[in-house]
């Protein structure tokens, strides 16, 4: 029924609907697979089409029902008139729609409504915009009753919707009022008679409050009526307590008045006994009175209910004359003889003055309030809460506000609260973070002062610093309105009503000292608070006063000894990061006590004697300190104990039904029942009973989620209702977290914890609910939750809303390592410390064998003679390549025994399993151990690596060499090379094959140094693979979740599930998500790197949070990475909980032998397209021989040129593998019967290429001279000094007779040129760039010719991208442009002004990468270093140059319209695979990058390394000077006027030429200034 009852039939179950859309959808995907598809596929993609508006319809239908219905009550009752039109245009839309569903409910013919997707999206619109016109409403209802700036606009809404519905005003009165739970209705509904607080104390009003349409009005009356009723009690009450000497009956009143009363009394009587001398008298007076509270009978009460809240009023009349003994004391001790002595004015005093209650310090006088409070816990009254009192009022009293600062858990918030309380005003609590900006403190403000409540401002130094200043500002404002009594005030450019009784604190911890994220405040801000410093709390006061008021008799004792355990435990346990021995700690162990004791008189109804307290205390003390204590540690506190509380038997807590389900819990998961997990899971349940907020810490694998599933499990089979609701909070942005609002329409957008938070509150109380963040702790997101986490349990958030935590509610943490959080994190929590000790490989084991292994005896009993040997020599050797936990090191080793079936596989399945992420040395000497224990002889004692265990002969043997037949030219030219399968790459592939293994599926990384064929062996194993996609994801620093996201939405179908939304493969089973350079992505200033977190959540969890903060699951998606080891720089280390749930292998260089086969292998149909009948080059020998040459040169060049040397030193077999297929390029241009000499020639011309062009400096390319002279002189009696005669020779395309423009695979075809033709060449090209463009001023000699042959060379081949680094002044730039110019390729180079940013910078790679991408024109991007604004945008070039896409810079709705002129073209060349791939593809084939750095610079090196594309994807070439004979003559080339065309062409020129003045020597004189100004400017 709508607002004006008229009916309407809604869609429910959207569930079904879409889930069954979802499931069709799936089986279309199926079909795919099918052979007979082409015989149905246009129905097929009919269908297809129209699934997909389907879905999308049904999508946008259930959003518009779900506005439509919270927005259609308020428009109903005829609220905001303006914009009524609208909405009855939009309601009378959707219900023509939701009437044509309603008589044909097909869901099939919602696709053939027309015009329907039209009208969905403006139907959207529409009810946005009203959703925005209501906002304003709601401020304006906000300024009427101003309590309702402190609820969400959810709430708001639905309260003034249902203004009358008393079930729902219920829910919302406890956010409004802070100490009214519920409310008690008359008969009909129609008047509020009395309010109740959360623990069930029932004040009746005075006179009743009627409810009527118009909410604000009422619950402003409500607010009064609380205030007016309180006021009479307290008047009625103090009348009584005037009338009889032995107390006032406490049923009768709320404990707030009797214990206000009793204060009013107090001062009454103190004061005339002062005056009259009789202190003492009044002291005896106080004690007996002291006495009778405590021995007031409780049991008589007569339901439940009233006893307990007949304990709270008795526990506070007790501590408040405590203190009124105390004050009486100190006046007797000082004989204060008049009520003007210093002593007495320091006390806080309440007076009755005609019917209201006033408050006095000192000279400071202020009026009490009357907001009710309910049963709040009182402090305990101190020295220094006495000090914290004087100075907030005093500060008050000056209009300023008051700071209480110093280490956590000192009571700061909790005094000012407390002094609150005293006051009767009403305190809110709000949590600062830096998601508050001034906008948001703004209003939160706005709504204080007219409230007239106090705002205490928790941990406000975590604000940013430019909203502390600003906030300075809106403070001083409201201070000054407050000073000269004034009515209003000026916040946020509005006037604003002034509530004199607004108060203002803050509090906070110190910055730094181990709290981080914290400033220090501006002194601007400093001065508006009176600051006090509360460091040390009276801890042995508090313990004894708590105690005695819990009931113990032995409080003083008790007390002390307590405390004393603590500091005790503090100086000699070990100093932990996640031990708290402060007061929070000491609190928790005191209400344990008090719990016990209160248990204990329960069940028996006989005396408690001192002997039972003690051991009360020892059992709350050890049950709260136990748990989070270390092995070691326990045992030395347990002897602490005994030590100073002797004779004592130790008792832990009991729950027989509970330990019960927990064992039976662990059975029927296949878990080994272990007791010390038994144990910790009680103690988890007992610390969730007593605090908030609970960590589970340790190393991965040691069971923590085990532990809080299986407690779930137990409780709910004990009929106690659990509900979890899981995140990992560094898996995704802070705002995706904690929510955010938006900077211009000020929205709130819900965050995944907010969210949950929400859920939690509705629950009904009997239902348990965990918020479990499952991942790092760092400051930045866990202190947002400090308010929820301590006695507050109150989450607020930026946008002034508050969600109040019953105690229904807990929050778990799993991480494993505290060290990023601050002791505010870590006293607000009870932990429970799991450590490696507590992990019990043998438990872990044998419930893998029950999951996997069915029941093998054999492989039990294998795994019991030779696994845990195995296990323990490996942990004991700590040779990690990647660092891990026990466990990880375990499920690794196990994860290769699935289906072993004799002993000498299980011996190669060990060797493999737990060998594979130790150092080959260390591998070796483990194989060797294995096989010895396991008394099996392999076939070849040398290479115990590759030994195998082969099926059919059932024998162990040794890998080896299976040459493919004869490679074809095709596949090299598709760049895909072939596997030579050598042994050492069968070793590798086997090491990670068999999880790949369809019944075996584990998510992997391969580790292994630059170059090693990494990516090669894992797509060769892709391939064998059926059905299997592959998405390639090449990380960089700036990698993030979302990136990996956009690579699934691209690759997979979101499909509906009854489990909720689940991503599956598009078009094939399995989806292999691979990760290039896993460990590049940067981690924040916390150590944690936002994508591990998101895969671990993956993996642990399978699935996400997407944008809507829905629940996505993943199916078919096997995780697979690859990376080089973490010692190399800007790569970073992984955390261990992600190492451990995946499994990890080490792959490394295969060895000399070996390289040469693959490189013979791969040389030989190279050679052969041309000289297959070649006399030399025709035998197979001689190519081997050639190889082995190669190799050699190779193996000399990485031991001579390290990276020690230079940072881009990095010889890798890429290196090998580009020389080989480089020859390609000469061949072809070659005419037929080259000399074998010749190919001598460009075999060595092409290893310059490859390794020369890197090294820097004349001495190292001298070395390298000699290097590939040496091995061509002793292998080939060939002298490379050929290549360097007369003015060297040179390669390019200009000379090749093939003058072809096409491109082939690995580049235009190049020929040989004499230096002088060379010249030539390009000196017509100088002139006819100078006509088109500007004159080029370049001289033409060795050097520079060079440079135009080798940048000419890169950039005729697809993609060649260079890095040109060197000095300036070069001509690097010019050379590109020339060369450019001459093959007809455009440049694009960013146009930097002052304001460029990453957004322009992005803006114009969309550009190149349109041009490339879809237009397939080919373009050189070309950017020096003076562009690189920012390091991240060398990190998107080195995205671009890896993978030809940049991750994140397009979105979904960009994508769509841009792919699709490439369709067509995919067809064409049998593209396998998404449009986006094939654009990716195309964009790496057409741009050529051309990065001009200089090598001097600081961060040179260092952003290389941590853009590895850069060396790898990139042909480094070091152009650093000129060699000193060029210097020489280039003076004598510009002096005798010769234009630099002709400069080489000495014979011609002789006659026209001026003769030079000083001729040689005036030349090397300019090389002598040059040279000495340079040493000058270096020195």
């Amino acid at each position: 029924k709508d607002s004006a009852q008229r009916q309407l039939k809604l869609i429910k179950d959207w569930k079904d609907l879409v889930n069954q859309v979802g499931d069709s959808q799936c089986l279309l995907q199926s079909l795919k697979d099918s052979p007979y598809y082409k015989g149905f596929a246009d129905k097929a993609s009919l269908w297809e089409t129209r699934l997909a508006d389907l879905d999308e319809y049904l999508h946008h239908l259930n959003q518009i029902q779900r506005k439509w219905v919270y927005l259609e009550p308020i428009f109903g009752r005829g609220a905001l008139p303006k914009e009524q039109a609208r909405f009855k245009r939009v309601d009378s839309d959707f219900r023509t729609i939701m009437l044509d569903i309603e008589k044909d409910n097909r869901v099939l013919s919602l696709g053939n409504q027309p015009g329907l997707k039209q009208t969905l999206s403006t139907l959207l619109d529409q009810l946005g915009r009203c959703q925005k016109a209501l906002n304003e409403f709601l401020e304006e209802k906000r300024s009427i009753f101003p309590r309702f700036y402190f609820i969400g606009d959810d709430d708001l809404l639905e309260i003034l919707g249902q203004a009358t519905n008393p079930v729902i005003i219920q829910s919302h009165l406890k956010k409004l009022f802070a100490g009214i739970h519920t409310v008690e209705f008359n008969d009909s509904a129609g008047e509020i008679m009395a309010m109740r607080s959360l623990e069930g104390e029932l004040v009746p009003f005075k006179t009743n409050v009627i409810i009527s349409a118009e909410v604000e009005v009422w619950l402003g009356k409500l607010a009064d009526e609380m205030q007016s009723t309180l006021q009479a009690l307290l008047v009625e009450c103090t009348k009584a307590g005037r009338a009889t000497s032995g107390g006032i009956d406490p049923t009768r009143y709320p404990s707030q008045i009797l214990c206000l009363a009793e204060q009013i009394l107090f001062t009454e009587r103190c004061e005339q006994a002062i005056q009259s001398s009789s202190l003492s008298e009044f002291l005896i007076e106080l004690e007996s009175q002291l006495e009778s509270y405590i021995n007031i009978d409780l049991s008589s009460g007569s339901s439940d209910g009233s006893t307990h809240v007949l304990e709270l009023k008795q526990k506070a009349l007790i501590l408040d004359t405590i203190h009124s003994i105390d004050v009486v004391r100190t006046l007797l001790e000082r004989s204060v003889k008049s009520t003007g002595h210093w002593l007495w004015q320091k006390q806080l005093r309440h007076y009755l003055k005609n019917g209201l209650c006033v408050l006095k310090m000192v000279d400071a006088e202020f009026s009490y309030t009357y907001e009710y409070q309910g049963n709040a816990p009182k402090l305990v009254h101190t020295p220094l809460t006495d000090k914290c009192y004087l100075t907030l009022t005093q500060g008050m009293y000056l209009g300023l506000g008051g700071n209480p600062y110093g280490p956590a858990g000192t009571g700061k918030t909790e005094s000012v609260k407390a002094l609150g309380g005293l006051f009767g005003r009403q305190v809110l609590v709000f949590n600062c973070d830096e998601g508050i900006d001034v906008k948001s403190m703004g209003r939160i403000f706005i709504g204080l002062v007219k409230c007239g409540a106090w705002g205490c401002f928790d941990e406000f130094n975590r604000l940013e610093e430019a909203v502390l200043s600003a906030v300075s500002m809106q403070i001083q404002t409201i201070q000054a309105a407050l000073r000269s009594h004034s009515t209003h005030c000026e916040l946020l450019g509005k006037q604003v009503d002034l509530n004199p009784d607004t108060g203002i604190f803050i509090t906070m911890n110190p910055a730094g000292k181990g709290y981080g994220g914290r400033q220090k405040l501006p002194d601007n801000l400093k001065q508006l608070f009176r600051p006090v410093a509360m460091s040390k709390p009276d801890n042995e006061q508090i313990a004894e006063v708590i105690l005695f008021a819990e009931g113990f008799k032995e409080a003083k004792t008790l007390g002390r000894k307590l405390v004393a355990i603590f500091n005790l435990s503090r100086e000699l346990l070990s100093p932990q990061q996640h031990y708290d021995w402060g007061l929070r700690a000491l609190k928790t162990v005191l209400k344990g006590c008090g719990s016990l004791l209160a248990q204990e008189r329960a069940s028996k109804k006989s005396k408690v004697t001192s002997a039972v307290e003690y051991h009360l205390v020892v059992q709350a003390v050890r049950l709260n300190t136990l748990p989070k204590l270390t092995f070691a540690d326990s045992k030395r506190f347990d002897a602490l104990i005994r030590d100073i509380i002797p004779d004592v038997p130790f008792t832990d807590v009991q729950y027989p039904s509970l330990e019960a389900a927990l064992r039976d819990a662990f059975r029927d998961s296949n878990l080994v029942v272990m007791e010390t997990q038994i144990r910790k899971a009680l103690e988890l349940y007992e610390q969730l009973r007593q605090r908030m907020g609970v960590v589970v810490v340790g190393p991965s694998g040691s069971g923590k989620s085990t532990l809080w599933r299986m407690l779930k499990t137990a409780m709910i089979k004990n009929g106690q209702a659990v509900k979890t609701y899981t995140m990992n909070p560094k898996a995704m942005p802070r705002s995706q977290l904690l929510g955010h609002i938006d900077v211009d329409t000020r929205e709130w957008t819900d965050g995944i914890l907010t969210a949950s938070s929400r859920q939690v509150v509705k629950e009904p109380i009997e239902v348990q609910s965990w918020i479990v963040c499952d991942g790092d702790i760092d400051p930045e997101w866990v202190e947002s939750l400090n308010s929820v986490l301590d006695d507050n349990r109150l989450l607020t958030m930026p946008s002034g809303e508050r969600i109040q935590f019953g105690p229904n509610v807990n929050f778990l943490f799993e991480s494993h390592d505290l060290s990023c959080a601050s002791p505010a994190t870590i006293s607000r929590m009870g932990m429970i410390f799991l450590s490696d000790e507590d992990t019990d490989i043998k438990a872990l084991v044998s419930s893998w064998m029950k999951g996997v292994a069915g029941n093998s005896t054999q492989l039990q009993q294998w795994i019991e003679d030779y696994f845990y040997r195995a296990l323990d020599w490996v942990m004991a050797a700590d040779d990690f390549v990647v660092d891990t936990t026990l466990v990880g090191v375990a499920m690794n080793g196990l994860s290769h025994l699935v289906g072993v079936s004799c002993k000498s596989e299980f011996a190669c399945a060990l060797m493999r399993g737990l060998g594979a992420n130790v150092g080959v040395v260390t591998r070796e000497a483990f194989a060797k151990e294995v096989f010895h224990w396991c008394h099996e002889i392999p076939p070849d004692h040398k290479r115990l690596l590759n030994t195998y265990y082969n099926a059919q002969t059932e024998k162990l043997a040794t890998y080896q060499l299976e040459v493919p037949d004869e490679i074809d030219m095709a596949s090299l030219r598709n760049g895909n090379l072939p596997v030579v399968q050598t042994p050492d790459i069968k070793r590798s592939i086997d090491l990670f094959l068999p999880w790949l293994r369809t019944d075996n599926k584990h998510p992997f990384i391969v580790v292994g140094p630059e170059g090693c064929g990494k990516e090669l062996l894992l797509s060769h194993s892709f391939e064998q693979l059926r059905s299997t996609q592959v998405a390639i994801v090449h990380c960089s620093a700036q990698t993030v979740a979302s990136h990996i996201l956009q690579k699934l939405s691209q690759t997979c179908l979101v499909i509906s599930s009854n489990t909720g939304r689940v991503y599956r493969p598009k078009d094939c089973e399995r989806l292999i998500l691979y990760l290039k350079d896993l460990n590049l992505p940067k981690p924040d200033k916390w150590g944690t790197s936002q994508l591990i977190a998101f895969l671990q959540q993956a993996l642990t969890y399978n699935g996400f949070y997407d944008s809507n903060l829905e629940w996505v699951g993943l199916e078919g998606i096997q995780i697979v990475a690859s990376m080089n080891p973490a010692s190399t720089i800007g790569r970073h280390q992984l955390s261990t909980r992600f190492t451990s749930v995946v499994r990890i292998c080490y792959i490394g260089y295969p060895d000399v032998e070996q390289l040469q086969t693959v490189y013979g292998t791969y040389l030989k149909p190279v050679l052969h397209l041309t000289l297959a009948s070649h006399p030399v080059w025709g035998s197979t020998t001689k190519v081997h021989a050639l190889a082995g040459s190669m190799v050699q040169v190779y193996e000399q060049v990485r031991k001579r040129f390290t990276v020690d040397d230079y940072s881009h030193y990095i010889f890798t077999p890429r290196d090998l593998t580009s020389w080989v297929l480089g020859l390609l390029r000469y061949l072809a241009a070659q005419d037929t019967g080259p000399t074998p000499n010749l190919l001598l020639e460009v075999w060595a011309y092409e290893a310059r290429r490859v390794f020369r062009d890197r090294l820097v400096g004349e001495k190292a390319t001298a070395e390298f001279d000699s290097i590939l002279g040496s091995v061509l002189r002793s292998d080939w009696s060939f002298d490379v000094a050929a290549l360097d005669a007369d003015g060297g020779v040179f390669y390019v395309t200009w000379a090749s007779s093939q003058t072809s423009k096409t491109v082939g695979a690995f580049g235009r075809p190049l020929g040989r040129l004499s230096s002088n033709d060379l010249h030539e060449v390009v000196a017509k090209a100088v002139v006819a760039y100078g006509r088109e463009h500007h004159e080029l001023d370049i001289l033409l000699f060795r050097e520079v010719l060079d440079h135009i042959s080798r940048v000419e060379r890169v950039l005729t081949t697809p993609g060649g991208s260079l890095l040109l680094s060197g000095r300036s002044g070069v001509g690097r730039r010019t050379t590109v442009s020339l060369v450019a110019h001459m093959h007809q390729i455009q440049i694009f180079t960013p146009h930097v002004s002052r304001n460029y940013t990453i957004k322009h910078f992005k803006a114009d790679l969309k550009t190149v990468m349109q041009q490339t991408g879809i237009e397939g024109k080919e373009l050189i991007l070309l950017i020096e270093d003076h562009q690189l604004v920012d390091a991240t945008f060398l990190e998107l070039i080195n995205s671009l140059l890896s993978a030809g896409e940049v991750p994140g810079l397009y979105t979904a709705e960009e994508l769509e319209p841009l792919l699709t002129p490439l369709r067509d073209l995919m067809s064409l060349d049998a593209h396998r695979g998404t449009p986006y791939s094939y654009f990716s593809q195309r964009v790496k084939r057409h741009l050529h990058v051309v990065l001009i750095m200089d090598s001097a610079a600081d961060g040179f090196s260092i952003n290389c390394q941590a853009n590895p594309a850069l060396y790898t994807h990139c042909s480094f070439q070091s152009m650093e000077g000129w060699s000193e004979h060029s210097m020489v003559l280039i003076p004598q080339l510009v002096l005798s006027g010769v234009a630099g065309i002709k400069a080489l062409r000495k014979a011609d020129t002789t006659q026209h030429q001026r003769p030079m003045m000083g001729g040689e020597d005036l030349a090397h004189a300019f090389l002598h200034i040059h040279k000495s100004c340079g040493a000058s400017a270096d020195g």
